[in-house]
């Protein structure tokens, strides 16, 4: 997942120098600016497809291998993310933004149970303060 955020990252910043070159070298010229307003809007899209693309496929190669579907939420967040830079709809952000507070309230949940798990494994009673020794 990690290498997909950094193979995407890379090519936003290797099409934002060319971006800037290009501009540099042709700023003076009127069809250089009437296609860089022209095409400035459409950059949000391709990588929105791009980035919708990626994880649709990764969605699908996690579902075929039968990875749990703790897994899968982090492909579909992604996909949830292209799709609104392709097309902006208050539904797909209410989905987006339900499925990311469930995933982090899941996962503040687990690291909680995992933090209290060792104590009580080893059969030891949670620590509670004697009221007499505190007063």
């Amino acid at each position: 997942m990690r290498s997909a955020i950094v193979l995407l990252l890379i090519v936003f910043l290797v099409s934002l120098v060319l971006f800037a070159i290009l501009v540099g070298i042709n700023a003076g010229d009127p069809r250089t600016q009437a296609a860089i307003i022209m095409t400035l809007p459409l950059m949000p899209k391709i990588y929105g497809i791009l980035i919708a693309a990626a994880s649709a496929a990764g969605l699908f190669l996690l579902a075929m291998r039968g990875e749990p579907v703790r897994k899968l939420v982090l492909t579909i967040l992604p996909l949830l993310g292209g799709v609104l830079l392709i097309q902006p709809h208050w539904g797909v952000a209410i989905a987006l933004a339900v499925i990311t507070v469930v995933f982090l309230v899941d996962e503040t949940q687990r690291n909680y149970a995992a933090s209290r798990q060792p104590s009580e494994a080893a059969g030891e009673a949670p620590a509670v303060k004697d009221r007499e020794s505190t007063l």
